[in-house]
């Protein structure tokens, strides 16, 4: 069964400064129970958030900022959490601030590490059932035996560095070899194609494993 390691769920504004302020987002998640980070100044100032690091955390929950890159993330250790906690912030941001945060986001953005374990040989597994017909060729040239040992793809007709953009990677544990290890990165300009991509992604990835894992 799948086990997520850490997910990061964020936000990437569209404008050009940061459009959130130090005092709107430390004084309403500590009015949420989170802690805020020692190296948000008090009293806080009215000004927009500046700089990159935590701003606060709950739990096995983290805010992290990076007003330079204009980012807002959330990091968990569940996909669920995760997500619940972004629309519990930007449901704070409206009834206490009156800021509609979908209205200032250019992309969502999403990336996890997660492990998938197996009963049996991960590598050998992977290099059996990943069948890439250039290793051929590279076999002559080497002229020794060569084969898989991780599988990488990404969105078709796509282009990496653009607002629309998807890949996943999946390689053997290899200091134990029980299990396989799994990053996927996601962006999207369109708020429920990035919802809809969270909620099925476990359900997803224990598909594609099973195909793998055969």
């Amino acid at each position: 069964m799948l086990r997520v390691l850490v997910v990061n769920f964020g936000i990437c504004f569209n404008t050009y400064f940061f459009p959130l302020k130090t005092s709107e987002l430390a004084d309403g998640l500590e009015k949420r129970g989170y802690e805020i980070s020692p190296r948000i100044p008090f009293p806080r100032p009215p000004v927009a958030v500046s700089g990159a690091g935590t701003i606060a955390r709950k739990g096995k929950t983290v805010i992290h900022v990076d007003s330079r890159g204009q980012v807002l993330t959330v990091a968990d250790v569940s996909i669920k959490s995760a997500l619940d906690t972004y629309k519990e912030i930007t449901a704070m941001l409206k009834e206490e601030y009156q800021i509609d945060l979908e209205n200032l986001i250019g992309t969502y953005e999403f990336n996890v590490q997660c492990e998938a374990p197996t009963e049996k040989q991960a590598y050998e597994t992977l290099a059996k059932n990943v069948e890439i017909p250039i290793l051929n060729q590279i076999e002559q040239i080497l002229k020794k035996k060569v084969c898989a040992i991780e599988l990488r793809f990404g969105g078709a007709n796509m282009i990496v560095n653009s607002p629309n953009w998807f890949d996943i990677s999946i390689e053997p544990n290899f200091t134990r070899n029980d299990s396989y290890l799994i990053n996927a990165s996601y962006r999207t300009e369109k708020k429920e194609e990035s919802i809809v991509f969270l909620e099925s992604f476990e359900e997803n990835l224990n598909r594609i494993m099973e195909v793998i894992d055969k």
